[in-house]
């Protein structure tokens, strides 16, 4: 679990423009050995994050997810990159998204985000 924590904070840090919000397993707790970290970003340009990528010679593919936007189901961009061979999700919304907590189809509790700074005291109050 602190492995995964760690490279949620390095992702965090290095994606710090587009307000990330770490999600899902890494951050309740239940993440397994092989689970992958998952983060929101926030921006109204997409564009800006895929030359954001470029310039930082990340690996990436581009996809989508479906989430639940306004009662209804959206697909939304999802860009999927590999960290220290860890598998690491990121879910391009809206910033008015970051108002609302979107639930992700699937996830039991997706409406839970942490800023930077609360996955780092995460990493300091445990082992």
């Amino acid at each position: 679990m602190r492995q995964l924590r760690e490279i949620a904070v390095k992702v965090m840090r290095d994606f710090q423009e587009f307000r990330p919000a770490l999600v899902g397993s890494v951050l309740n707790g239940t993440a397994g050995q092989f689970s992958d970290v998952n983060l929101q970003l926030f921006t109204d340009d997409p564009k800006a994050l895929t030359i954001f990528l470029l310039n930082k010679r990340y690996r990436f593919e581009e996809g989508t997810r479906r989430m639940q936007r306004g009662g209804r189901f959206e697909e939304v961009p999802q860009i999927e990159l590999e960290v220290e061979g860890v598998p690491v999700n990121l879910t391009v919304l809206d910033l008015t998204d970051e108002r609302v907590p979107p639930r992700v189809h699937g996830e039991h509790d997706a409406s839970q985000r942490a800023r930077l700074a609360d996955v780092e005291a995460l990493l300091r109050q445990s082992p």
